[in-house]
């Protein structure tokens, strides 16, 4: 196991590889069933300490808000078909995820452009900014944006 995981480590061997390796062990496999330990005790050593730290479940509630938060505007942004994907071939559902991974990436991007304007507007008026209230403040969120309607681009204005 040692050497499995500083050839990880190292970057001798890719995760990816690596997970293929395990995946085709059987259960019965005995470095199989030790990773398996392992990941046991990891996992018991989180629960533990997300049992007994208030500051580490508050770090992962937020985190798993993000994700939602996420996942919320993914379903926003894909309404048609109900956000699902119809598609039969793999090229096609390649595509399809990645026109809503483009489409979010968008919107993220537009949101902190704009939440980085205002925070220079601030600071050339004078005005201070508590940097501190910034953790708070996510690009995800969609309200300010049209997300169903019409948009004609000018070509002309196109860089």
């Amino acid at each position: 196991m040692g050497q499995f995981y500083a050839s990880l480590e190292s970057g001798h061997v890719t995760a990816s590889t690596a997970l293929k390796r395990l995946a085709s062990y059987s259960g019965k496999n005995h470095f199989y069933r030790a990773n398996r330990g392992l990941g046991r005790v990891f996992k018991t050593e989180f629960i533990l300490k997300f049992v007994s730290d208030p500051l580490v479940r508050k770090r992962v509630r937020r985190g798993l808000l993000k994700g939602e938060e996420v996942n919320g505007l993914a379903r926003q942004v894909a309404y048609g078909k109900h956000g699902t994907i119809t598609a039969r071939d793999l090229q096609a559902q390649t595509n399809t995820a990645s026109c809503l991974t483009l489409l979010m990436s968008c919107i993220i991007y537009w949101q902190s452009k704009e939440i980085n304007q205002v925070i220079l507007e601030c600071e050339t008026d004078g005005a201070e900014v508590d940097l501190s209230l910034l953790e708070h403040i996510s690009p995800v969120g969609w309200e300010n944006i049209i997300l169903y309607d019409e948009y004609v681009l000018n070509r002309d204005l196109i860089e």
